[in-house]
């Protein structure tokens, strides 16, 4: 006997109870008639589901990303190797192509599958670095992210355009390496903090609060020594007990990372901060 309409859509919506999704599910297996029926309905709750999600302001689109990026913050994404027949339908407009200078050459090409992003570490023979170019299909959602490769020691943060030099060069080969990234738990932008330059030393302190109540002391030191900021996480999400932290410290195109327990305070060495410095939290 065929089940009857309501029950295969209440069991495509996953409303139906275990015992009876079961015996519907057996059902499809043999029945093409109900099958075709099935498939029909399932292509109609997702083109329900597409027009719903345009319908969306962008605001709202932009949230549910942002919700979803929150959801991997205290997660490490392992990156799978593209191999070289897939990767080279992925290239940026400064790739060298066949023929040309190899100013620019791509050392290699890596992916995750949740979210969608690949990662393109590339190398500039002309200027004498290497770098890494974040792509997805949502720009903004390659910023501020810590990508490392942790067999060699080597970590970096994109910027806003989702690229990112490193300080030393990389090994010549790197397919065998193990390359991951994490998006930030927080981010808190201080802007430039002025001083009495008639003054040998001075300080000055604030404090800083995301949205979701992560929080952090910072006080701006100046000493005949050097200048250097201070920083002390006080909470995460509100609580003011949390495991090791990652603090990443941007200023002036430069990146220092350390790690901080609770309670702790640590140290950072900055010029004279002509521009705004961003402090990034990894969990």
């Amino acid at each position: 006997m065929h089940p009857n309409r309501e029950d295969i859509e209440n069991y495509l919506s996953g409303v139906l109870g275990d015992s009876r999704s079961r015996e519907i599910e057996r059902h499809l297996a043999i029945c093409e008639f109900c099958r075709e029926f099935a498939q029909n309905f399932r292509e109609f709750l997702e083109d329900l589901e597409s027009a719903a999600m345009e319908s969306l302001p962008e605001e709202l689109n932009r949230l549910a990303d942002t919700l979803f990026v929150r959801g991997l913050s205290s997660k490490i994404i392992d990156l799978k190797q593209l191999q070289s027949e897939a990767a080279k339908e992925i290239f940026l407009a400064a790739d060298s192509e066949a023929g040309e200078s190899q100013a620019l050459v791509a050392l290699g090409t890596f992916y995750s599958e949740v979210p969608e992003m690949v990662l393109k570490v590339m190398r500039d023979n002309n200027a004498g670095y290497d770098f890494i170019q974040l792509i997805s299909e949502k720009e903004w959602m390659t910023s501020n992210v810590l990508v490392r490769a942790p067999e060699i020691n080597r970590e970096t943060i994109t910027g806003e355009d989702g690229r990112a030099v490193f300080t030393e060069r990389l090994p010549a080969k790197i397919d065998h390496l193990k390359w991951q990234l994490k998006f930030p738990d927080a981010i808190f932008d201080l802007a430039s903090l002025k001083y009495d330059p008639e003054k040998v030393e001075y300080e000055k302190e604030v404090t800083l609060e995301t949205d979701r109540k992560d929080k952090i002391r910072v006080k701006f030191q100046g000493k005949t020594e050097g200048k250097q900021i201070e920083i002390a996480v006080l909470s995460l999400e509100g609580k003011p007990e949390f495991n090791t932290v990652k603090i990443a410290v941007s200023c002036e195109g430069k990146n220092q990372f350390k790690n901080v327990r609770n309670a702790e305070t640590v140290s950072f060495e900055v010029k004279e901060p002509l521009e705004e410095i961003r402090i990034r939290l990894y969990q």
